[in-house]
């Protein structure tokens, strides 16, 4: 499911929001997802719980299938440790939920990127550890731009995706010569 989304997957995808976010954390979540993703007035969302919940799941289920992947990418980053869960725990959790539903998209750091297979994501989650452990700054950078400009939904970049893919190589062979320029 690259240019898509069945009703299986977005049940599972809110099955697991559920999850994350049971036992009052709905208007927290309401407030931060109206406010920083909806652009809704702060004063328009409600803030009980169940109330909260219900008015988030209206606007889930009303998503196109891309805002759903923008939506579910923007509470990884801003509502990590809501209810003792972590980003790294919600992502892992959400790539679990991606491949057994087949959908094309998988995180790759805190970017959710078109992917056909694991052995892709392993590869560019490497790539960008081993980078950044290596202090090839650089090259992660360009890595983690590839992958942004690859995860545009519902078009990938997928020019501009390889430019930087081709900019992360360059990057580290000028700074294993030595060499600024060549």
């Amino acid at each position: 499911q690259l240019n898509g989304m069945d009703d299986a997957l977005r049940n599972s995808i809110w099955n697991l929001l559920l999850r994350f976010y049971d036992s009052g954390a709905w208007g927290y979540i309401s407030r931060i997802a109206g406010d920083g993703f909806f652009k809704f007035a702060v004063d328009k969302i409600p803030t009980g719980n169940d109330t909260a919940r219900a008015w988030f799941r209206n606007l889930f289920f009303a998503l196109p299938w891309n805002r759903v992947y923008d939506l579910v990418e923007f509470l990884c980053l801003k509502s990590p440790n809501v209810r003792g869960v972590s980003a790294e725990s919600m992502r892992r959790s959400l790539n679990l939920v991606l491949e057994r539903e087949c959908s094309g998209y998988r995180f790759i750091g805190d970017i959710l990127a078109p992917i056909s297979d694991e052995l892709e994501v392993v590869s560019v989650e490497d790539s960008l550890e081993k980078a950044g452990r290596l202090r090839f700054i650089g090259a992660a950078e360009h890595i983690r731009s590839s992958a942004q400009l690859l995860s545009q939904k519902p078009v990938p970049d997928y020019r501009n995706s390889m430019k930087e893919a081709i900019s992360a190589v360059e990057s580290v062979a000028k700074q294993l010569a030595g060499k600024t320029s060549g």
